[in-house]
């Protein structure tokens, strides 16, 4: 799952798009939001993205099978380790280690 903010200069929609295209089975979404609009701790945080791509990001692991512990609430881009899963959260970005 990928989430990408449209206002964002490092990443345009065209690659965006190219990312779309080479995986179509990968959920991507696209907010009204510039580049860490995830992130409390910056200037482009945009609270109403940030709510709708955790909710969709903890609905998307909710359904994975792999994934059997609780996920926390994440209220921070604090480094976040959710254990035995290899899921880390990191600065607004998840990645298995």
């Amino acid at each position: 799952m990928l989430h990408f903010g449209e206002k964002d200069k490092h990443i345009s929609m065209q690659d965006v798009d190219k990312i779309k295209k080479a995986y179509p089975a990968m959920p991507v979404f696209t907010y009204d939001a510039d580049h860490g609009f995830n992130c409390d701790e910056r200037g482009s945080y945009d609270k109403p993205s940030a709510d709708i791509a955790m909710k969709r990001t903890l609905d998307f692991f909710a359904g994975a099978s792999a994934l059997t512990v609780p996920l926390p609430r994440i209220t921070s881009c604090k480094n976040v380790n959710l254990g035995k899963t290899g899921l880390r959260v990191s600065a607004g970005r998840a990645r298995l280690q």
